[in-house]
């Protein structure tokens, strides 16, 4: 008799627990992945499809409302500098405050 049949056999009688534990975590899984088999191919490429297409609608909307909002924010800053600039300027030259309602030359945007 060959003696690395008897290795073998040794050796395969320890793997034993370890086949039961891949057997144990195979069923498992296969319990838990059930749902896989009663959606068909086309669909789950379909669903697949439609969640990397609403992936990007979100980011590049939330990319728009970010750079939007930041350029609001700057075209903002720079009108009310520039109508302070203006009411300043009107109040060193002498002028004093304008009669009436309170009014900034409008916009040139």
């Amino acid at each position: 008799m060959n003696p690395s049949i008897g290795d073998r056999v040794r050796i395969a009688e320890r793997l034993i627990p370890l086949r039961r534990s891949v057997g144990r975590v195979s069923r498992w899984v296969e319990q838990r992945t059930a749902f896989r088999r009663r959606i068909p191919i086309r669909g789950r490429i379909a669903l697949f499809g439609a969640g990397v297409v609403a992936l990007a609608v979100v980011v590049f909307s939330v990319l728009v409302y970010v750079l939007v909002e930041q350029s609001l924010y700057s075209q903002q800053d720079t009108d009310l500098s520039r109508r302070g600039d203006i009411y300043w300027s009107s109040l060193q030259s002498g002028a004093g405050l304008p009669r009436g309602p309170f009014r900034f030359p409008a916009s040139s945007h």
